[in-house]
């Protein structure tokens, strides 16, 4: 186990991340909101994130997923995102 950790940090530290040309839209957990700005580097345009009112480890439970979808539906449905 600690051969694949060291593995996956290798990695991690190796990849050369590309940029993403366009915005973002993020979902985090109030607590993780402030690392959101972490992401900039990554993207050319603006982040927009939306607060999800559960834990991190929580994101994929039902009521967070459907608090995403109806996000989600709301940029689809507006043209916003390609």
């Amino acid at each position: 186990m600690i051969e694949l950790i060291c593995h996956v940090a290798n990695l991690r530290d190796e990849h050369v991340f590309d940029v993403f040309d366009g915005d973002v839209v993020l979902f985090a957990a109030p607590a993780f909101r402030a690392l959101s700005t972490q992401w900039q580097p990554y993207a050319t345009g603006q982040i927009k994130t939306h607060d999800i009112v559960c834990e991190h480890h929580e994101m994929t439970l039902p009521r967070p997923i459907r608090s995403i979808g109806e996000l989600l539906q709301k940029y689809l449905a507006s043209g916003s995102v390609s």
